[in-house]
């Protein structure tokens, strides 16, 4: 048996519960964790702003010929 197929078999028999049991439990040391932390913690927002519209954006990511292909079909 390869070591990818016993990582596999390992992975599948992993019980959820017992992996959530022994999960890390964090807590924020500057505001103490409490409630009214995790409360607040809720509106925490990422903005994520880039000077490029879709269409630039878009067309770094796809190549010409490939829109070229699918104008044609």
């Amino acid at each position: 048996m390869t070591k990818v197929m016993r990582k596999a078999k390992r992975l599948l028999s992993m019980d959820i519960d017992e992996i959530l049991e022994r999960e890390e439990k964090m807590e924020d040391k500057r505001t103490g964790g409490g409630q009214g932390h995790e409360l607040l913690s809720q509106f925490k927002v990422a903005n994520f702003c880039n000077a490029d519209d879709d269409v630039t954006i878009w067309s770094h990511c796809i190549k010409p010929e490939i829109v070229t292909q699918a104008e044609e079909a």
